[in-house]
Parts: structure tokens; sequence; C-alpha cells
């Protein structure tokens, strides 16, 4: 998460592609975003749940 919306909706980062022996993309992470299903690609402004890690 890079911040919040003026509603107080958390505005995500997307960062570098990882791989299974490169994990530093996700050690660098504070939350993971889901994908619907549907949705082939991520774009701007596009809704997304967040989940944070921890509390």
């Amino acid at each position: 998460m890079s911040g919040r919306t003026e509603t107080g909706e958390p505005v995500l980062e997307l960062l570098e592609r990882g791989s299974s022996a490169n994990l530093m993309a996700l050690a660098l992470a504070n939350g993971l975003a889901i994908l619907p299903a549907e949705a082939a690609e991520i774009t701007d402004s596009m809704p997304l749940r967040y989940e944070p890690f921890g509390s």
C-alpha cells in the first residue's frame, strides 16, 4: 500500500514481478492484492481486494 485516497481506500503500488527463486518483491510488500478470476490484467483505478500482512 502506498497511501490512501481522499475517501480512505488504500492505494496500491505494483511491485516488480518476482519468481519462485526471487522473492524480493514479496519481502518488500506489506500486503497482497487479489486479482478477480475474470480479469486478465490489472489496470489503473481497477478496484481490487487488498489483504494486508499482519494487523
